[in-house]
């Protein structure tokens, strides 16, 4: 009883409570439990006989498998929430867990592995803190469809300071943290650790905050445009290192940030402009850009963007 008011009472200071919560590390959903109450509740939810047993189901059901397992999750997670805010009502609750499958053709094998799909905790999260980790391209497109699909406050854990997701190459690690803000993440984290410590990571980190100080301003009224993509020929270095996003604003103006994800190649992209008689600026480097025939090349260097 004294632990239990104890907790209470820490509870009711709060403010926030976080819950990192990441049950993949065990296995995937398909190892997961397959006593009798979870083999009743998922029969009764997709109207399947109830004496299925867990080699039946994997063989016969695995995709209603990872469906219910996904859902149960989420539903075990609402169900810790509405205890913290039947104590402090006014607590926010932050989600920090897998964040959305980067591609939505590998979706079902994604939430096999892991059992998390973000938009299920969206009734009952008020900030989402996915921990993408990501090196690849993947870090951009799991991005971009949380600022698509989320409606929740995002604040993307880019680095969480310790083990092998932690050692960012500086130039990665500052342009993933413009990439974050670009997509309206309120406020992209860093976790500080061992590695995060280094002082030309604290550098690259300091002269990108400097950059987004210097042109947010702009580019934060133009809305984030998730479905125009800059398209890359297969086969080129481009493909597998090139990404942007661009947001457009009500007066038709448009701010594209454009990634060179590779570390030793450069790649080339060629910008078409959305009508006839735009001007152009290159607004980190304060550069007019003249554009020939209603569009101009870009080549960006290695982590250049």
């Amino acid at each position: 009883l004294i632990v239990r008011m104890k907790y209470e009472k820490q509870v009711k200071e709060a403010a926030q409570f976080e819950l990192d919560y990441e049950p993949y590390t065990q296995g995937p959903v398909t190892i997961s439990c397959f006593c009798e109450k979870c083999i009743t509740a998922f029969a009764k939810e997709f109207k399947l006989p109830g004496e299925l047993t867990g080699i039946e189901i994997l063989r016969k059901h695995e995709k209603e498998w990872v469906k219910f397992r996904t859902r149960q999750r989420a539903r075990m997670v609402e169900t810790v929430v509405k205890g913290f805010k039947r104590i402090t009502p006014a607590i926010l609750f932050r989600f920090c867990s897998m964040p959305l499958p980067p591609r939505i053709k590998d979706e079902y094998e994604y939430f096999k592995t892991y059992g998390i799909d973000l938009r299920l905790y969206e009734p009952f999260t008020d900030i989402h803190t996915p921990m993408n980790y990501d090196d690849t391209l993947d870090f951009f497109r799991s991005l971009e469809r949380e600022a698509a699909e989320l409606k929740k406050t995002r604040a993307t854990i880019v680095s969480n300071g310790w083990s092998d997701v932690s050692t960012k190459i500086p130039e990665r690690c500052a342009f993933q943290l413009l990439a974050a803000f670009f997509c309206d993440n309120a406020y992209p984290v860093i976790g500080q650790g061992l590695f995060v410590a280094q002082g030309n990571i604290i550098a690259a980190i300091k002269a990108m905050m400097n950059d987004i100080a210097a042109t947010e301003t702009l580019w934060m009224t133009g809305t984030l445009d998730t479905a125009e993509k800059i398209k890359v020929q297969k086969g080129f270095l481009a493909e597998n290192n090139f990404y942007h996003f661009s947001r457009t604003a009500p007066d038709g103006r448009k701010w594209i940030l454009a990634i060179n994800n590779s570390r030793n190649d450069n790649v080339y992209a060629r910008i078409q402009l959305p009508r006839g008689g735009m001007e152009a600026a290159d607004l980190l480097n304060r550069k007019v850009i003249i554009p020939e025939n209603d569009s101009f090349n870009v080549k960006l260097h290695p982590l250049e963007y």
